[in-house]
């Protein structure tokens, strides 16, 4: 996931990346850009007033989306790693 005051327009994220934009600000609306890959699923978007800057704040969020297995094998590693550390 890649984000910030980017200052474009229109989208530049690779091909299959999400974009999620604070084009609802009152402040400079549409110039900060959230892009992210399907690793992240159901990315939300808040948009928050701001004073004392040039534009509004932008909250992404979403979701990591944890690969089949991935969670045991690294239990597995916290395990192996805490038999060798004698914890």
């Amino acid at each position: 996931m890649f984000g910030g005051d980017l200052n474009r327009r229109p989208s530049c994220a690779p091909s299959g990346f999400w974009t999620r934009t604070d084009i609802s600000a009152h402040q400079d609306p549409g110039s900060q850009q959230v892009y992210g890959t399907d690793a992240f699923r159901s990315p939300s978007v808040r948009v928050v007033p701001a004073i004392h800057t040039d534009h509004d704040v932008l909250l992404v969020c979403a979701m990591w989306r944890q690969s089949a297995g991935q969670g045991e094998e690294a239990r597995q590693e916290d395990h192996d790693r805490d038999a060798d550390s004698g914890d």
